[in-house]
């Protein structure tokens, strides 16, 4: 970037910070209510802005309106207050600052904060979002991940699906009802913004009736509630990871002029796949985050500030963790702590006992953890499917604070490690690990009206939908079942009858590129219908081993049961040998599975979990296997399904599901906002043109409502920008010579005005006194410097004050 590029973007972001007058917070972890419980509407204020990492924004009291940038050298953090003039950074500076792993980043903000604000509600209240967006050249959308949005599709917040995006300058109000219960998230969905910073937890309490009935098996109460927001964390922008993808430059991650180049088969997992598609840099935990060179232990710069969290001995704590990450599975654990998983995705199971959790992108976790050993700080682990980690602590509060000394845990044959919802089924058995897939997993007890699982039945309320996703290795295109997304060009949410706004899939005219074509892709499904989706990943190309990832699949609006997780299979080293033997595919890139057996399909597939499996919105299906998810399409609108790492959800890995006819949706509301594509016919733009030969002057008639010519010469003003209009029609040419005639009847008159204005001025040279209310004015000539009068109109005239 040059310095010029450099110092405008500096420059766009402070003023943006010193006219509104924000200063950079730490961000809160813990669960805090929003409301109060009786507050039947809980109303937010946001405004969407830009800030960066390792900026200090205001400083202390006496520097309000001064912006200052945190350095590091010599194992301290210094302050810069001008160019050669440094100051170490107090411990308060470096809180309020975002530091994220060191380097220097535009953030996307919501108030100024990273993670964004969070938002802790009753179930059943009214949220209410009032968004200013403050960027400088992009729209926003924010969507709420996790909320059913019944009665209120159009809220949901997928832009060009369920609205418009919110322009700059223009504001959006949110409207909806906190249902369900649960950790849920909100995030941008528009372009790559969330993983850039505009992303925030959305919590939602249950009523203190129903908090009772579904207090944990333990008889300690949870002492302290904390969100954990962790993504993975990238020193270029989100939109040049997604471009590099898209060029096939992603050997070059660790830069365009670095004679090194990054494979992703040089960070494998522990089943022999790829770690990830692009190199993992660093992560962050609510923010803070430290960069681990060459896949070390060692941090860059570890003077920077870790995420603590500040517990009692013996007490028992709940973590509400939110993978809000672009790529990368993330695997959480304690040194030295079990814990203890009792939700996925917001909805309540059966406690279970485990040393590791893993997470996909969009996925949340609630795990309890109890503080019953001996006093100290204890490394609060992730890591990133062997390809990265970040660190947090753990710190006892009658300890010191400082960097923990703690080792994660061995696993060893006569203790084995337990993984839940782990990338692979099988780990070498040298690992000592074993594995248990979310759809072993089973609801709570407590919410008996949420257990029952919809019923097969083989009528036409019945559907099986197999889906195959995958990404396409050497033409980077990610889709589902050969069809890679395109986004309508207005929201069909908004304008559900405009069939030109989008490209049907059944179109013989797409354009395809190596089996794939490019289509807005729909899946209509009746409303109350019982939907089964099969959904595939056998991995760029069927059988090939090593090539790969695990996609987490999200669906807006809805629930769905987890029936049945089916990982790939695997030889003695615990590495995969290809597609699981279930599923039937027509080629090589598989995009119109089935079952192999065809018996199978509803309830007559081995391993259904039919009796108690748990409630998500989001799941992992794994490499080179299969995830059957069973739900009632009960929520009329549309919808988005897609997978939740963020280059595949931009590059096509997506659909929308249609449940209901159009007349069976809520209707939009009042005045809400619309967009899409303009055309502007020839002829209509000749009817906003067009001349009267009577009068010389446009048609008042074919002009916009409200417009109105103010003067013969404001007509001829407007007609003359129209250079070409009359060049090459000659049957415009009388009109041109009627136009001529009444300007030169304008100027003549106004040539005459000005020669006497001169020569008033060259021979009088008299002093005209002017008088206001408050002010006395000169007018004077001015010259040239020469004794002459300027041709300079805009220098011929000046006011001094008398």
């Amino acid at each position: 970037m040059s310095i010029r590029a450099s110092t405008t973007t500096f420059l766009i972001i402070t003023s943006v910070y010193l006219v509104s007058g924000y200063k950079t917070l730490r961000f809160d972890h813990h669960v805090t209510p929003s409301c109060s419980e009786d507050d039947e509407i809980c109303e937010f204020n946001w405004t969407i802005n830009h800030t960066s990492t390792m900026l200090l924004f205001h400083g202390n009291d006496t520097e309000v309106g001064r912006v200052f940038p945190l350095v590091y050298a010599n194992e301290t953090i210094y302050k810069r207050i001008d160019c050669e003039e440094y100051e170490e950074a107090t411990l308060e500076a470096i809180t309020d600052t975002i530091t994220a792993d060191g380097q220097y980043k535009i953030l996307y903000t919501v108030n100024g904060q990273f993670p964004g604000p969070s938002i802790v509600v009753y179930q059943g209240q009214e949220v209410v979002v009032n968004v200013k967006n403050d960027l400088v050249n992009e729209g926003v959308t924010i969507h709420w991940h996790g909320i059913y949005q019944r009665g209120t599709p159009w809220m949901d917040g997928v832009d060009m699906v369920s609205q418009c995006p919110i322009s700059p300058g223009q504001s959006f109000t949110y409207r909806f009802i906190a249902d369900p219960i649960g950790t849920h998230w909100y995030h941008s969905h528009l372009g790559v913004q969330r993983t850039d910073g505009l992303a925030g937890a959305l919590i939602v309490l249950p009523r203190s009736e129903r908090a009772k009935k579904s207090k944990s098996n333990d008889l300690r109460p949870i002492e302290k509630e904390f969100v954990v927001m962790v993504q993975d964390w990238f020193h270029k922008s989100s939109l040049e990871l997604t471009e590099h993808f898209v060029w096939d430059l992603r050997r070059f991650a660790f830069g365009p002029d670095d004679p090194r180049c990054f494979f992703a088969s040089d960070i494998l997992t522990l089943d022999g796949s790829l770690a990830g598609f692009m190199l993992f840099q660093s992560g962050v935990i609510n923010g803070r985050g430290h960069n681990y060179p060459e896949f070390g232990d060692t941090p860059m710069y570890p003077e920077l500030p870790y995420e603590t969290f500040i517990v009692k001995s013996n007490k028992t704590y709940r973590f509400r963790f939110i993978n809000s990450g672009n790529a990368f599975p993330l695997q959480v654990s304690v040194d030295q702590h079990k814990l203890e998983l009792i939700a996925t995705d917001g909805r309540d199971i059966q406690g279970v006992q485990t040393d590791f959790i893993t997470t996909t992108p969009g996925e949340r976790i609630d795990f309890l953890l109890r503080t019953t050993e001996t006093p100290d700080n204890y490394w609060f682990r992730v890591e990133a499917n062997g390809a990265g980690q970040v660190k947090g602590i753990v710190q006892y509060d009658t300890v010191d604070e400082g960097v923990p000394a703690t080792t994660k845990k061995r696993c060893l044959a006569t203790d084995v490690c337990k993984d839940i919802n782990c990338m692979i089924q099988e780990f070498n058995p040298d690992l000592n690990i074993s594995c248990m897939a979310v759809s072993q997993l089973r609801i709570a007890k407590h919410e008996p009206e949420k257990r029952s699982v919809p019923k097969y039945t083989d009528d036409r309320m019945f559907r099986e939908i197999f889906l195959s996703v995958h990404v396409q290795t050497v033409t980077d295109i990610a889709h589902i079942n050969g069809r890679s997304f395109l986004k309508p060009t207005s929201p069909p949410q908004t304008y559900p009858n405009m069939d030109d706004a989008t490209v049907p899939c059944n179109r013989t005219d797409l354009v395809c590129s190596a089996e794939v074509c490019y289509c807005t892709h729909i899946i209509k499904l009746e409303l109350g219908s019982t939907v089964q989706f099969v959904m595939v990943n056998p991995g760029p190309i069927v059988n090939e081993t090593e090539l790969g990832l695990r996609h987490p699949m999200h669906i807006h609006g809805h629930t769905f049961h987890v029936l049945k997780v089916a990982y790939s299979e695997y030889n003695a080293s615990g590495y995969s040998v290809g597609l699981n033997k279930d599923i039937l595919c027509d080629s090589e890139f598989c995009d119109n599975a089935s079952w192999s057996n065809d018996t199978w399909g509803g309830d007559n597939i081995p391993g259904l979990n039919l009796e108690d499996p748990p409630l998500m919105d989001t799941v992992l299906v794994p490499r080179h296997g299969y995830t059957v998810v069973r739900m009632v399409a009960n929520n009329p609108g549309f919808w988005f399904l897609h997978c939740h790492i963020e280059i595949h959800q931009i590059t096509g890995m997506a659909l929308i599901l249609q449940v209901g006819d159009v007349d069976q949706m809520p209707s939009t509301p009042k005045n809400f906002p619309t967009c899409g594509n303009f055309n502007f016919p020839q002829e209509e733009f000749d009817k906003f043109v067009s001349v009267s030969t009577e009068t010389g002057v446009p048609k008042t008639s074919s002009l916009r409502p409200g417009l109105k010519l103010k003067s013969g010469l404001s007509a001829i003003n407007a007609i003359m920008k129209d250079d070409n209009s009359d060049r090459c029609d000659s049957s415009k040419h009388s009109d041109r010579e009627t136009i001529y005639v009444i300007t030169i009847c304008i100027l003549v008159p106004l040539l005459i005005m000005v020669s006497a204005l001169c020569w008033w001025q060259c021979n009088g040279r008299e002093t005209v006194s002017h008088k206001g209310a408050d002010n006395k004015y000169n007018l004077l000539r001015a010259d040239n410097g020469n004794g002459g009068s300027t041709s300079d109109t805009s220098n011929y005239l000046t006011f001094s004050r008398i």
